[in-house]
């Protein structure tokens, strides 16, 4: 057993409690976006750390039920009775496994019928991609760093109070001011390798993992907030940003591509980069997609500049895939991400080159009374030189 495996089943244990709780508040409010949101969130954040701990069975179940819960987002699907009574079935089979695992060692073998009941709730003339609605496209933009871009259209129906939150405010309001001592960032970066080993594996791809910075330490509570989004953020460089090896190879690039994880100091922010050399982000395809979402007329997006379109992608339910696979595809992953980061008061950046590649930064705030581990001892403090921790 992987020794990572008892510290993410007593993180299940916790996340289906909390879900048990938000299912009697779904019972009595089955049309709460939030509550159905929360559901999705929980069990596509478990399905990703399954996929490199190699935990199958629960993995599926995931995946099974967070498609269910897709349809019901996208509103293809309506909250009946029936569909949260299967949600608690699903909740029923991943404590099973979870004792299962403690007891044996192994996930176990039945599943009583449950995936086969959740997959015939798949049809394939139900949408996949869940809608978005103004205010989480207002609120995407107002977090861009930088002054305001000209090109960005105003969004109907959305009044300030909608945007412009202090984040040191949101802070103060979310995060609380104890258990403060500091974590390497490496810690957490030689569990990405298995991610990336496991996905290099699953999509045919040669990866090298490099690392700089991997030194500095971060508050604890930070770090483990900000796991899920730089899991995602690996699993987002591999699969959409690396090209297959023959395809590099054709257009005059390594075979082997690159994901290059760096921290640093950039004055009173930590600095969280994971960088890839593949394809880079297709501005006009996000632009199409962004069209059929109804997000912008064509006019006003043929006007944003790149920069501005790319942000599109940390939108809930933005995807540019048309196949949904256990890896990507429901457009939700760099939703994690931006609410994660935000909630502690950080902001997400992105840049891309057409055949260059992509560059996705975590920029966290090291505000003192909170963050007291984050403040470097000298003022220019540096990352450590660059190492190849890994090539997959």
């Amino acid at each position: 057993m992987d020794e990572c495996v008892p510290d993410f089943l007593i993180e299940v244990v916790q996340a289906l409690n909390s879900l048990d709780a938000d299912l009697g508040k779904l019972e009595e409010r089955p049309v709460d976006a939030a509550l159905i949101s929360n559901a999705f969130r929980m069990f596509h954040n478990i399905k990703g750390t399954c996929g490199f701990l190699g935990l199958s069975k629960m993995g599926q179940i995931c995946h099974a039920t967070e498609g269910m819960l897709s349809l019901v987002r996208s509103r293809a699907l309506p909250p009946t009775p029936y569909i949260i009574a299967t949600l608690r079935r699903s909740v029923a089979a991943m404590r099973s496994i979870v004792e299962a695992i403690e007891s044996s060692g192994d996930e176990g073998d039945s599943d009583g019928g449950l995936l086969a009941e959740l997959c015939a709730l798949h049809s394939p003339a139900l949408s996949q991609n869940a809608s978005i609605d103004p205010i989480s496209l207002q609120a995407l933009f107002a977090t861009t760093s930088g002054p305001p871009d000209p090109s960005l259209p105003p969004v109907a129906g959305v009044t300030s109070s909608a945007m412009g939150r202090d984040p040191l405010v949101q802070m103060h309001e979310g995060f609380p001011s104890t258990g403060t001592s500091g974590q390497r960032i490496g810690d957490i970066w030689s569990m990405l390798a298995r991610v990336t080993r496991d996905l290099a594996s699953k999509l045919g791809k040669k990866i090298a993992l490099v690392q700089e910075g991997a030194d500095i330490e971060l508050n604890r509570q930070v770090l483990n907030l900000i796991r899920d989004p730089l899991i995602h953020l690996v699993r987002n460089a591999a699969d959409h940003g690396l090209e297959l090896p023959e395809v590099r190879q054709a257009s005059g690039k390594s075979r082997v591509g690159q994901i290059r994880l760096r921290a640093f100091y950039d004055g009173d922010f930590v600095v969280i980069a994971i960088e890839d050399d593949g394809r880079g982000l297709d501005a006009e395809m996000i632009r199409r997609k962004a069209a059929e979402h109804r997000l912008a007329t064509e006019t006003e997006l043929l006007a944003m500049s790149d920069r501005i379109v790319f942000r599109f992608v940390l939108l809930p339910g933005f995807s540019t895939l048309d196949e949904v696979t256990s890896i990507s595809g429901r457009g939700v992953g760099l939703d994690v991400v931006r609410n994660n980061v935000e909630a502690i008061g950080g902001d997400v950046g992105i840049e891309s080159w057409p055949n260059k590649g992509t560059s996705f930064s975590i920029r966290i705030p090291m505000h003192r009374e909170i963050y007291p581990s984050l403040v470097p001892s000298g003022s220019n403090a540096s990352a450590s030189a660059s190492e190849i921790i890994a090539v997959l």
